[in-house]
């Protein structure tokens, strides 16, 4: 009788226990982030310096929150001449999945997201933003569940377009003299804008608009006058809000790395000495810097020291070290076009078939990461997998079930290495 009593006593409370140890989220089918990322990262404009936690908030807190009990859609536009947008969506929680592992794969979408918009290029010199910002507004209305979503639309440009309707290289009135009055020419602009249907009164309806490093612009472009600068701001916040944005707001990073926002609701005027301060240009400090490559010898070993990946994956283990590293890469071969390379990627110790295809597929990695950073594809001749068996490999030491009592000894074997190809090295590894 007392063990009876004893088990109907317990079961409730390991019940309770279970319950709290497999906490999982309330999937909200309203709850939707969703965001359109505009990067200008073209000649003469200042390399972006991009903060997610910073420029994403939506109305209900912070945008990476809702993502975590909702569902995420996050787009990208490149600012060129022929702006291209690509997207991306993190779907509903799975009634299955746990919050710390929905925490983590919001921590990885953010990751990705911040990887492709550091990396965003221009292809041309030409540069068309008023398109660039009706493309991310299209993206923003290409789903229907978005249609209730509280939208937003980051740009990251100097907002001197040379090419559209808005072209302030064909039309040096759009800059005009400096000591004309800023507003001079605003009214006919915009009109002229409406007259071409370049903009309409519902194409930011509804949509934040957040807008950094507007006329930051870098060598060998000549620095804004203070007139050129109000003149450029007092333009696009004229166009911004005959577009029909909800709220705009253009931030200057200052030259102690601080932002300075001017909103349409901010009606305190500027000093020279204020908005000189505002010409500074911002590092960030979490990107590795590397000196310029002017030599390299092969074979490049990335053994861990640049590029590694995680364990029974092709994913970096740190992507922006990752990036600054293959960047050089880009470069060196971009000065030397007449060199032709191969790829070999490796792995620790495990299953030899497995180990092979793994290998091979890092090695694609670090292939479509140089050509998507612009390297040729004529110069990369073969990738190939090496597995764990190969000169390069160093002991590991897996235990009897096949893991890594010290992930440190691992780790130099996830790697990659980059040959001449027409190197004896490689040579041997193709025959």
């Amino acid at each position: 009788m007392k063990k009876f009593l004893a088990t109907v006593i317990l079961l409730p409370i390991l019940l309770v226990s279970a319950a709290c140890g497999n906490e999982k989220p309330i999937p909200d089918p309203d709850a939707i982030a969703a965001a359109a990322l505009v990067i200008g990262n073209h000649a003469n404009a200042q390399r972006p310096v991009i903060d997610l936690d910073d420029a994403l908030q939506d109305e209900d807190g912070d945008f990476w929150d809702t993502m975590i009990n909702g569902r995420g859609f996050i787009s990208l536009t490149i600012v060129d001449g022929k702006p291209i947008t690509d997207s991306s969506e993190l779907a509903l929680p799975k009634p299955s999945q746990n919050m710390r592992q929905r925490e983590q794969d919001v921590k990885n979408f953010k990751r990705n997201v911040l990887f492709l918009a550091q990396n965003a290029y221009a292809s041309s010199d030409e540069v068309d933003t008023l398109k660039a910002i009706q493309e991310a507004s299209k993206a923003l209305r290409s789903k229907r569940y978005l249609a209730n979503a509280s939208k937003q639309i980051i740009v990251y440009d100097t907002g001197l377009s040379t090419k559209g309707t808005l072209n302030f290289l064909k039309d040096r009135r759009y800059l005009s003299d400096p000591n004309l009055d800023p507003m001079a020419d605003v009214d006919s602009i915009i009109a002229q804008l409406k007259k071409d249907k370049a903009i309409s009164p519902t194409l930011l309806q509804g949509i934040t608009v957040r807008w950094y490093g507007l006329g930051s612009v870098a060598d060998p472009q000549n620095p804004l006058t203070d007139a050129q600068r109000t003149q450029l701001e007092e333009i696009w916040g004229a166009v911004l809000d005959a577009c029909g944005a909800e709220y705009f707001d253009i931030i200057q990073p200052t030259n102690n790395g601080s932002n300075a926002g001017r909103n349409q609701d901010d009606e305190a005027e500027e000093t020279g000495e204020e908005r000189q301060a505002q010409n500074g240009v911002v590092e960030n400090d979490d990107l590795p810097q590397y000196p310029k490559v002017t030599t390299i010898c092969f074979p490049i070993i990335f053994d861990g020291s640049a590029i590694s990946f995680k364990g029974n994956s092709t994913e970096f283990t740190d992507p922006d070290l990752a990036m600054a590293a293959l960047t050089e890469v880009k470069s060196y071969l971009e000065q030397h076009d007449d060199i032709k390379i191969i790829i070999a990627g490796t792995t620790a110790t495990g299953d030899a078939d497995n180990c092979r295809q793994l290998s091979k597929d890092r090695a694609d990695t670090i292939k479509d990461t140089l050509i998507f950073l612009g390297v040729s594809t004529e110069q990369i001749k073969h990738t190939i997998g090496l597995g764990f068996n190969n000169s390069f490999h160093f002991p590991d030491d897996p235990n009897n079930s096949g893991r890594f009592e010290n992930e440190n000894l691992a780790l130099p074997n996830r790697k990659a290495i980059i040959m001449d190809a027409s190197s004896p090295e490689a040579i041997a590894l193709l025959s």
